[in-house]
């Protein structure tokens, strides 16, 4: 898991109360994490953030649109021979 989220430079991470010990485990390793970007979604657990919270005290807005084109690719992680996840890339059309 930390591979990924290294990978990805996220900033957050929505997960729920059983992962969380994998999530302690690694958690030293995400450099771009800390315990409140990470949003449970089944209930808060200090330090852990809680997604239903910030949802609910979101403001009301028009989203952009956000249409595919053909030529857009999808990026999904498959597991590699190293154990590691590599990235498989495809043409979404």
């Amino acid at each position: 898991m930390s591979s990924l989220v290294n990978d990805a430079g996220a900033v957050c991470l929505v997960t729920q109360r059983s992962l969380l010990p994998m999530v302690e485990a690694v958690l030293q390793e995400l450099a771009t994490l800390v315990p409140q970007r990470v949003l449970l979604i089944d209930g808060a657990v200090p330090p852990w953030g809680d997604y239903a919270a910030l949802a609910a005290a979101a403001p009301e807005i028009d989203l952009p649109d956000a249409s595919v084109n053909a030529d857009d690719l999808l990026t999904s992680c498959i597991p590699g021979t190293t154990g590691l996840p590599m990235g498989h890339h495809a043409a979404i059309a």
